[in-house]
């Protein structure tokens, strides 16, 4: 009787070694940073996820390592706003309309060039039996005379308003394709990043929409990345990360995701022999607007 006592208390004592060993080795939960990708199109959101997967990657090193939690609703950008300053969703990418919504208080706005200076380049999708009435030697009054179509609630409608140009809004973006068949207005524009996604899903079942040529408009659209202040601890690794990433160790890593995710913006850019539309965006001083639209032409060698 004693040996089997002492036996059993050989394995207990062993059993709770190995239970204080496993309590003190165990490794803790991986914190999740959650990015709140709603509203931006298919394109947009699977860049918008690689670049912050990278960006978790270069902190690991300071802030050890993180899961990226990627949420996408369907929230108007007020409800978004919202959600960032109470830390429900601390952290998004954000252009300078949804940032006007933000209290300073409560978020850090980071800018960096994360677009290329692409998100407000515009070609326009129309219907592929009227191809012929677009050119690239149109006019800008003749432009303006034209009625672009726009999704409800798409801040861009502003622009053109401003630009005294007649704007159609559509219920949905769902609606809009087949209002333009219908003639409600002239065209659709989109960003030079989302188009080709676009015009592959809207034409399943035929050519019956075409991107018109050697035809573009630009207008500033500054994009940043919201960061709850409150959040200290991811807006800290945030901060780390994109002084890192956009560093010239870093560049030719982050042109490679550009390039790897917008291959075809690459292929579709203007040359000084097409015709660019440039538009000043409303919500942003006129310096800013100078600067952009000065910095895209050196960019892209559109002008001396």
């Amino acid at each position: 009787m004693k040996i089997k006592n002492r036996l059993w208390l050989a394995l207990l004592f062993g059993l709770l070694c190995n239970y204080s060993h496993s309590q003190t080795t165990a490794t803790p939960s991986t914190p999740v940073v959650k990015l709140n990708v709603s509203g931006w199109s298919p394109n947009l959101k699977n860049y918008y996820i690689a670049l912050f997967e990278e960006l978790l990657v270069l902190a690991e090193p300071q802030f050890g390592p993180h899961e990226l939690a990627p949420i996408s609703l369907e929230i108007s950008t007020k409800r978004a706003v919202l959600l960032s300053e109470t830390g429900e969703l601390p952290l998004g990418f954000a252009t300078r309309w949804e940032s006007m919504y933000n209290n300073i208080e409560n978020s850090n706005l980071y800018y960096y060039p994360y677009l290329n200076r692409l998100l407000g380049l515009r070609q326009i999708i129309v219907p592929t039996s009227k191809l012929a009435d677009f050119s690239n030697s149109m006019s800008f009054e003749e432009f303006r005379a034209l009625k672009p179509g726009q999704g409800a609630g798409w801040p861009d409608a502003e622009i053109y308003k401003a630009h005294s140009i007649e704007v159609v809004n559509a219920k949905s973006y769902e609606y809009l394709f087949p209002m333009l068949l219908l003639n409600r207005f002239d065209y659709v524009p989109l960003s030079i990043l989302e188009i080709d996604g676009v015009l592959a899903q809207i034409n399943k079942s035929g050519n019956t929409y075409s991107v018109v040529p050697n035809l573009y408009i630009y207008y500033p659209i500054p994009v940043y990345i919201r960061s709850n202040k409150i959040s200290t601890h991811t807006d800290k690794l945030v901060a780390y990360a994109l002084k890192r990433y956009f560093s010239e160790e870093h560049k030719q890593q982050n042109q490679l995701l550009f390039d790897n995710h917008f291959a075809h913006a690459k292929k579709a850019l203007p040359t000084r022999e097409d015709t660019i539309f440039y538009l000043d965006n409303n919500a942003l001083e006129d310096e800013l607007n100078e600067q952009f639209k000065h910095e895209f032409k050196q960019l892209y060698k559109l002008s001396d």
